[in-house]
């Protein structure tokens, strides 16, 4: 009943089967090992089944009309990449439920534009007896179809696996790549323009190698996750100071303060403006100075406000400074960090008696979230500050 072919196959299905749960059991069943060795099984399995069916395309000598239709009677089949094409799929499937999804359904489209092709093929090398007959009955049938979808298809592969490349690359070595892939696409652009009898082949199997090239790098990217300065969780504000980034103090040697206008353009609903009096004292005017002089700054939180700040006291440059709140520090992991707290603040550039400078921020936390209370401060001037409140 079973041939010899067919018995090597279903030997080998057993033993990946055994292999399977042995891996399983032992390993929790890791997701990428137990994956591959699913997928053996189902090759094996198919073979198995093929080569019961195909009797191991045992033909007896005796039997004529066998003899006469039987596979060696006939022309060879040509040459398929749909084989290869498959091959490719498979492994994207089997890449894609363990990394990214994009790569699964990158390898359901290979594997489906590879069965309708090579099943196409199949139909039209039975169409007659005469080759190019068959070739020009497969052509009028898909060839309308597969070009702009390869070309398509194409495209967004190597748009994807270089963008996934870009993302990954330290932010020196990008340009590097960059610069790289372009040489090579003009090299090569160069090289088939210059040499038009160059064998199809050759172009082809250049094309397909530079394809699969990005696409093998785009995995891999993809895997690695983006570089660290593209995941973090807020953009850095020019007004804002984190960990120290920024020179909130009343030291004015910052680089930062270098070279500062002190003058600020019409501005349109300022939510506030503070002032430096000559006496050392910071007087505050809501809605742009239409209001009387407040003693507490009253923000809505969540939404954009804008501030001027006017220097009217002589001597150094000042600046302002607003304290947006002290927290508990919490690491990479989102566990909070005992005895260690973050301080948020903003502060515009240092600036001489009679400049201006503006400040934007947006309060995105409650003033009673923090441990001590929001305010608003020239530093170094004693008693130039205003009480900020969030609600």
């Amino acid at each position: 009943m079973f041939t010899n072919g067919s018995r090597l196959f279903l030997g080998a299905t057993a033993l990946t089967a055994l292999a399977f749960t042995v891996y399983g059991i032992t390993q929790s069943w890791g997701a990428l090992g137990s994956v591959t060795l699913f997928f053996l099984i189902g090759v094996f399995g198919l073979l198995a089944g093929v080569a019961i069916w195909s009797r191991d395309a045992n033909v007896a000598p005796t039997d004529e009309a066998a003899v006469r239709t039987s596979a060696a009677a006939h022309a060879p089949p040509v040459r398929s990449i749909w084989p290869l094409v498959g091959g490719i799929g498979g492994v994207l499937l089997a890449v894609g439920l363990v990394t990214d999804q994009r790569f699964f359904v990158a390898g359901v489209i290979f594997v489906v534009v590879a069965f309708v092709e090579w099943a196409v093929e199949a139909w039209a090398e039975r169409a007659s007896a005469d080759a190019g007959f068959n070739a020009d009955v497969r052509a009028r049938t898909l060839s309308p179809l597969e070009l702009p979808l390869a070309a398509a298809g194409g495209v967004a592969i190597v748009i994807f696996g270089f963008s996934r490349v870009m993302l990954a690359a330290e932010e020196k070595v990008g340009p590097v790549i960059f610069v790289v892939a372009a040489a090579l696409v003009l090299v090569f652009g160069w090289l088939f323009a210059s040499k038009p009898r160059l064998r199809r082949g050759l172009v082809i199997t250049i094309c397909a190698l530079g394809g699969l090239a990005v696409l093998t790098g785009g995995i891999a990217s993809a895997s690695k996750g983006q570089r660290e300065d593209l995941t973090q969780d807020y953009k850095e504000d020019p007004y804002a100071s984190r960990d120290g980034h920024k020179n909130c103090s009343e030291d004015t040697s910052d680089v930062a303060d270098e070279d500062s206008s002190g003058r600020v353009a019409d501005k349109a609903s300022v939510s506030a403006t503070f002032t430096l009096t000559a006496d050392g004292k910071l007087d505050l005017r809501q809605l742009g100075g239409s209001l009387p002089e407040a003693t507490t700054l009253l923000i809505d939180k969540g939404n954009p406000v804008t501030f001027l700040f006017k220097n009217e006291m002589p001597g150094p440059e000042r600046r302002l400074r607003i304290f947006a709140g002290k927290y508990p520090h919490v690491d990479e992991n989102g566990s909070i960090v005992a005895d260690t707290f973050d301080t948020v603040e903003y502060c515009t550039q240092a600036i001489a008696e009679g400049d201006t400078a503006f400040l934007g921020l947006t309060m995105n936390k409650p003033s009673a979230a923090s441990s001590e209370p929001f305010y608003a401060e020239v530093p170094g001037v004693d008693g130039a500050k205003v009480e900020i409140v969030v609600p």
